[in-house]
């Protein structure tokens, strides 16, 4: 385990920076502060990274896990605008960067699976649930708070692989909306239209389904 940085919850902007070289040193930057840490070559020769934790990983209840609470325009990823990149995705190019992660610690405790997936150089996110548990049709409970200036982005988006079904919660018009298709058709579900969410405040959302095509 490797931390650095301090006071990074405080809604200011933050710069994130880590780099493993073939000698087995992981440097990690965040603003000011550094870290290195060391593992010989002969011992390991992949690295997995089991976990990022960033700002508070306390619950908020005993069901809920609490999620990152902070302003998040835009993430650069090896000089890639990430949240750009999803409503402008290209054909796949070759690429000798991966990044897939297997699973997301919350507080100490896994809190979701198969989360996370970036590819470069065209750069794509895509968020599940659990998947080993879930599987396309189970239950689908997410849970997470955000706040935005901006009226339009993508929130979270989901894509099951080999399968036209994919789910995506985003903002239109400072209008919360679902995108899902579940193998039931295309379907859209919007907030209530009277309320703008890009109004800089926190919002709470939940989404659960409660059956195969509700």
């Amino acid at each position: 385990t490797v931390q650095c940085g301090k006071n990074v919850n405080n809604d200011n902007w933050h710069k994130l920076q880590f780099e493993i070289d073939l000698n087995g040193v992981l440097q990690i930057v965040v603003d000011d502060d550094i870290r290195t840490s060391q593992i010989p070559s002969y011992v390991v020769s992949s690295w997995n990274i089991n976990a990022l934790l960033v700002g508070d990983t306390r619950r908020l209840n005993t069901d809920i896990f609490q999620p990152f609470i902070g302003y998040m325009s835009d993430l650069i990823f090896n000089n890639e605008y990430l949240f750009t990149s999803l409503t402008t995705r290209k054909q796949s190019i070759q690429s000798s960067f991966h990044y897939y992660s297997h699973h997301i610690i919350v507080g100490y405790r896994i809190a979701f699976f198969n989360l996370v997936t970036i590819e470069t150089q065209t750069s794509h996110i895509a968020f599940s649930e659990r998947e080993s548990q879930n599987k396309n049709h189970g239950k689908l409970d997410i849970y997470f708070l955000f706040r935005s200036y901006v009226p339009d982005g993508i929130i979270l988006y989901r894509y099951a692989q080999g399968l036209n079904e994919y789910f995506a919660i985003g903002l239109r018009a400072g209008i919360l909306t679902l995108f899902m298709d579940f193998g039931f058709g295309k379907r859209q579900i919007v907030s209530d239209e009277s309320t703008k969410l890009a109004d800089g405040k926190w919002h709470e959302v939940r989404v659960t389904k409660i059956g195969t095509d509700k």
